[in-house]
């Protein structure tokens, strides 16, 4: 489920790039669209993605859309949010019913309680966000929001073009830079050619239509991704918005100049300025000269990215299916099994194979004990793993393992994230601790990823202590 609105007032950024996400999911996952007011151009670029869209009425807060919408659906929906108003408040709700959440976001503005972050700004951190422990930060141009056309196209040679400009500040341009792009552009009398692209959302027609009786002027409006690439590759430069446009063009096109017309496209904008691969649009008619584009181009054309988004959300939907319960004794045989898994054993502190009647005693001793907890997990009716706490007064320390089927799920992960959660409601528990051999790198990815902090850890060589403070 995706959740972005865009207009004339907010642009249409939100939309695209979620659509973009949701063109490369759609393959593996029924993808809806809800959003406020949208125009019929957007109604028809919704119906080419996603299986069906509904409209929400802006009569409503966002408080309380939250709520009708954490009602009316079933619970086993990953909702994707994109928007500067799906405020903690607001996801918070949508926590509350069950749902896994997936926030796109490039300025940071409050405590996010996601189970991921998406930003594709350049020079993104992680310290950036205030976060829960859980919280998943995809960060950078691995985690790029743009469409196939734009992720799949061949690498494209960025000498002998036309002599041509391309210009797009996105679908609204609310500062009209299209304009003041174009005055630039034709005192330069540098092309023979100028490409303008404005979106469904762009207010200042009336001005634009002055310069269409210059003859090296060509408006496109309502262009498609394909058309889109098209115009790219012909242009010796572009003049874009510090936007997901920019990266688009960096994807196909000529040289880049960039300008910054919104808050959220500072950190863009900033980075490219600072790796030299685009030049502030302020400087025009600077010379254009060779720049750090073609090894951007290289990291931003990942035939991999995406399958990393599938990957993604496929561990997100899997985690939904995931249950726990408490270790009940019929379940020893299965800890067992788990327990003298080669992969386990070589991955503990004391690796000996374990005998059946050694094992029986000690589980019955675990299971009786009030300071240990043991949550077994489970999706549908197969067993995956399961997560123990040794509890010392407020401090846990955990121990996991998860069922070789399970494994490349990222199973571990979830089950640690469930468990930790069913922890502090049952029990007083101020310090997660994790013991890790150094070389278990799958451990050591998932303690890392959940925030904990590292030390090396005192009672064991070659070890890790991985603590997690619980508010």
């Amino acid at each position: 489920m995706f959740r972005a609105d865009g207009n004339s007032l907010i642009g249409l950024g939100h939309v695209i790039r979620s659509l973009a996400l949701a063109d490369m999911l759609r393959e593996d996952f029924d993808c809806h669209f809800y959003i406020r007011r949208p125009s019929e151009s957007l109604i028809k670029e919704i119906e080419n993605i996603c299986n069906d869209f509904t409209a929400l009425p802006d009569t409503i807060t966002y408080e309380d859309e939250a709520v009708e919408l954490s009602q009316t659906l079933e619970g086993d929906e990953i909702i994707v949010l994109d928007g500067y108003h799906f405020t903690t408040d607001y996801q918070q709700t949508l926590k509350l019913g069950g749902h896994k959440l997936v926030c796109i976001d490039d300025i940071h503005p409050y405590h996010f309680v996601a189970d991921i972050i998406i930003n594709h700004a350049l020079g993104s951190k992680k310290s950036d966000y205030s976060t829960e422990f859980y919280t998943k930060t995809c960060l950078g141009l691995k985690y790029a929001l743009l469409r196939k056309s734009f992720l799949t196209v061949e690498n494209s040679n960025i000498v002998n073009k036309e002599k041509a400009a391309f210009v797009c500040f996105g679908g609204a341009d609310i500062y009209n830079a299209t304009c003041k792009a174009i005055e630039k552009l034709l005192a330069s009398k540098l092309f023979d050619k100028i490409y303008i692209i404005i979106g469904s959302a762009y207010l200042h027609q009336d001005i634009l239509e002055n310069y269409r009786d210059k003859e090296s002027i060509e408006i496109y409006r309502h262009v498609s991704a394909n058309e889109m690439v098209d115009l790219m590759q012909r242009t010796e430069i572009g003049i874009c918005a510090a936007s997901t446009i920019c990266y688009e063009y960096l994807c196909v096109g000529g040289f880049l100049y960039v300008e910054q017309t919104a808050e959220n496209q500072k950190d863009i904008f900033n980075h490219l300025i600072q790796t030299g691969v685009a030049t502030d649009f302020r400087d025009f008619p600077a010379h254009i000269k060779p720049n750090n584009q073609l090894a951007f181009r290289k990291d931003i054309i990942d035939k991999e990215g995406i399958n990393r988004f599938k990957k993604l959300f496929t561990g997100l939907s899997f985690s939904l299916t995931l249950r726990l319960k408490r270790a009940a004794q019929e379940e020893a045989g299965l800890y067992y099994k788990w327990a003298n898994d080669p992969v386990t054993r070589s991955a503990s502190f004391h690796s000996n194979y374990i005998q059946w009647e050694d094992h029986l005693k000690w589980f019955a001793d675990k299971t009786s004990n009030p300071n240990t907890v043991m949550y077994t997990f489970y999706s549908g009716l197969q067993p995956v793993g399961q997560v123990r706490f040794e509890m010392d007064n407020s401090v846990a320390i955990s121990n996991y393992s998860v069922d070789p089927q399970f494994r490349t799920h990222g199973a571990g992960r979830y089950m640690l994230i469930a468990a930790i959660e069913k922890l502090r409601k049952e029990k007083v528990v101020k310090t997660i601790l994790g013991y890790v051999k150094c070389d278990n790198i799958a451990s050591v990815r998932i303690f890392e990823s959940l925030n904990f902090q590292v030390t090396p850890a005192e009672n064991y060589s070659n070890s890790y202590c991985y603590s997690l403070n619980i508010n």
